[in-house]
């Protein structure tokens, strides 16, 4: 059988190999979330074994094509336009609203008091949370996708338009979360108050600052890189307000909208539903990335597993041991030698993976 890594290497995902831990459970539980969703609801058959992870890398069955050869593929065109009436109010009004109240509780766990069962517990519930979370997120980011694609295709053949790549006009200049929380931090960079400044950011950093959408658990969320954020006010000290650039944004599009409907072929009402629809899942697919804030739960319990053991040089390498190596530790079941051993081997795979370009390809 062939796997590939077609897709990561045409778009942003996980270009780094993927630490123990991670693929021991998170991953698992993210990637059958959404395989499970997107294909339950658009009626089509999700494949037994879809992914693979070798030498590190995560890799997708080449097979992809076999999706193409079932009977849910007749009814398809009528489960996406059902789809499309419905998930942007589905993400908004059920998914972000129960992921809060969830992840609220979660977060809320006094750890140090907390028993090494208990700590397991949190983990892998805000594991199955976020899992849950990115299957929702990818699903109404496909059909967000789709009504930009709708979009793309009826500015083409409805707008007198030399460059038809100019609808992409049509979608910018909304506020949206990343918006929201670029003016927020320049708004605290121009604070001349240090202790409202330290007392902002604070706030700042428990809203943004764990915020992660595909960043493995061995890596720190923004918000433990103190440094980092002190460079982001540093900067945002001498840049314009983020606000005038959302407003250039916002001309920008109103004066393509008004250039649509004075160079439009046909009747302006079937183009005006299309560009309305794809507006707003453009606003839902640029706020998706900032609603991630289990790893910083998740990386907490993990550390502080770690800080109550002996068995670690560096609590640090807990990331290297899976999920039910976890388990065992807590349990005074995992025989420290071997677990040193492990993690030992495991670090030196991980950093030659790292040092190395993955196959584009692999049969297996």
């Amino acid at each position: 059988m062939t796997w590939t890594r077609r897709f990561f290497d045409q778009f942003e995902w996980l270009h780094k190999p993927i630490s123990p831990i991670e693929q021991s459970f998170v991953l698992v539980l993210q990637i059958d979330n959404s395989v499970n969703t997107i294909f339950q609801r658009l009626g089509l058959k999700a494949p037994k074994k879809a992914w693979k992870i070798i030498d590190g890398y995560l890799y997708l069955s080449s097979d992809y094509w076999r999706l193409f050869l079932q009977p849910g593929l007749i009814i398809l065109p009528l489960k996406v336009k059902s789809e499309i009436k419905i998930a942007k109010n589905r993400w908004l009004n059920q998914v972000i609203p129960r992921y809060s109240t969830e992840h609220t509780k979660l977060s809320k766990t006094n750890l140090k008091s907390s028993s090494s069962e208990k700590l397991v517990d949190v983990l892998k519930q805000t594991a199955e949370l976020e899992g849950w979370l990115l299957g929702e997120s990818l699903f109404v980011g496909l059909i967000c996708g789709i009504t930009e694609l709708l979009l793309k295709f009826t500015y083409l053949i409805f707008v007198k338009d030399q460059n038809p790549q100019n609808y992409r006009e049509l979608l910018i200049g909304f506020s949206d979360k990343g918006l929201e929380m670029d003016t927020k931090l320049w708004d605290i960079a121009q604070t001349g108050d240090v202790n409202k400044k330290k007392d902002e950011l604070r706030k700042w950093i428990d809203q943004y600052g764990y915020r992660i959408q595909d960043n493995d658990l061995l890596y720190p969320t923004l918000g433990e890189k103190r440094e980092l954020i002190d460079s982001y006010l540093n900067l945002y000290q001498s840049v314009p307000d983020p606000r005038q650039r959302q407003k250039s944004s916002e001309e920008k599009r109103l004066a393509r909208e008004k250039f649509a409907r004075q160079n439009n072929r046909f009747a302006y009402s079937i183009l005006r539903t299309i560009v309305k629809q794809a507006q707003e899942y453009a606003q839902v697919r640029n706020s998706r990335p900032y609603y991630y804030q289990g790893n910083k739960i998740m990386r907490s319990v993990l550390l502080e597993i770690a800080a109550r053991t002996s068995f670690f040089d560096d609590n640090k390498d807990i990331f290297f041991l899976k999920i039910e190596e976890v388990e065992q530790l807590t349990k005074n079941k995992l025989n420290k030698e071997q677990a040193r051993n492990l993690i030992g081997g495991r670090k030196l795979d991980y950093d030659n993976q790292l040092r190395a370009e993955p196959k584009f390809e692999v049969n297996l």
